[in-house]
């Protein structure tokens, strides 16, 4: 069995990585807040508009890379407002 603050580790490990990766370019990568310590389960990038985040999404998925935009917050849902 896989112990789970090992995983944790190498999930942030990766994070670091994609960090490294996209801090010169235009498309922000989530960082953990100050005083917080993200477990990074999902990794999330931020990008400038709809345009292009679906470029985005067209390269890394036809670069068998699979992104997909994040679910809509509930208190957002038509049936929560």
């Amino acid at each position: 069995m896989v112990n789970p603050e090992f995983f944790i580790q190498q999930k942030r490990l990766l994070a670091k990585k994609y960090f490294d990766f996209f801090k010169d370019k235009s498309i922000r990568f989530f960082e953990e807040p100050k005083k917080c310590k993200s477990n990074y389960w999902l990794n999330l990038v931020i990008l400038r508009d709809k345009v292009h985040r679906d470029e985005f999404f067209q390269y890394t998925n036809d670069n068998k890379v699979m992104t997909r935009p994040l679910w809509q917050l509930m208190n957002c849902l038509a049936m929560f407002k």
